[in-house]
């Protein structure tokens, strides 16, 4: 949709999302990144991170998977777990409340 508004070539505009200043100026003209940027912006355009993983095959995420909540030692370590993205840069991914 980016690409086609701008008039680019669709990986250009994501070596522009996906990369730092200068790094989309090695390929990027100046010009071609600020329309690039402005159509996303005026698109609602957002970076999807998970999307983002999948050709480094990292997500950065810390699944849980616990069998039964009822166990109250589990209950515990799931607790104790949600602590870790405030002390890492991790973020938790858990299906529990």
């Amino acid at each position: 949709m980016v690409a086609k508004e701008v008039g680019v070539d669709l990986s250009t505009v994501s070596r522009v999302v996906n990369s730092v200043d200068k790094d989309a100026r090695r390929w990027v003209s100046d010009a071609a990144i600020k329309r690039i940027r402005e159509a996303a912006a005026s698109s609602g355009y957002r970076r999807n991170p998970q999307a983002a993983s999948l050709p480094t095959r990292r997500s950065g995420l810390v699944g849980v998977l616990v069998p039964r909540l009822q166990d109250y030692v589990l209950q515990l370590c799931t607790k104790g777990s949600k602590k870790l993205p405030s002390k890492t840069s991790y973020p938790l991914s858990s299906p529990t409340p």
